[in-house]
């Protein structure tokens, strides 16, 4: 059996792109500023390779954010960046 084709309206698809935006503009900020972002400010001196996990972390938040856009990776996405914001 065929599947019909979904209606796109713009209740489905305004939410998760404003999400994505603001995602995505939050992992931009700390790739640029790094240590100097709000979310950087929060991890302790003391922890190693902390400019690396700052920079992973921009990394997967701006990859998520880019998987918001796609219907197969919006659910994992979407995951990535609450797990990111509970943290």
């Amino acid at each position: 059996m065929i599947n019909p084709p979904v209606r796109v309206t713009l209740r489905t698809w305004f939410a998760p792109g404003m999400v994505a935006i603001a995602a995505a503009s939050l992992g931009l900020l700390i790739l640029r500023y790094g240590d100097f972002a709000p979310s950087a400010a929060n991890l302790p001196n003391w922890m190693p390779w902390r400019d690396t996990w700052v920079r992973l972390a921009a990394a997967v938040l701006l990859a998520s954010s880019a998987g918001l856009w796609y219907p197969r990776t919006a659910l994992p996405s979407a995951f990535a960046v609450g797990a990111y914001q509970l943290i």
